[in-house]
């Protein structure tokens, strides 16, 4: 579990890899995956899913409201 929480820190504060790691845990049972890169001031999400992609919505609402939680300055 200490792991975790390091994980969470680690993405509270920007890290890409560990933005990327949170949302992986939760969408590998779904078949996705996202890589996340940090390109100045913004980041670049990338979904991929080897079956059927994913709908963009409802994929990029779940994004923006983990972000958000995130609460990254």
């Amino acid at each position: 579990m200490t792991t975790q929480r390091t994980v969470l820190e680690r993405a509270k504060q920007g890290e890409a890899a560990a933005i990327a790691s949170l949302m992986n845990q939760t969408l590998k049972q779904k078949g996705v995956q996202v890589k996340v890169r940090q390109s100045g001031g913004a980041y670049k999400l990338l979904v991929e899913s080897a079956a059927e992609a994913p709908e963009q919505k409802p994929t990029v609402r779940w994004i923006v409201k983990g972000l958000d939680r995130l609460a990254i300055a």
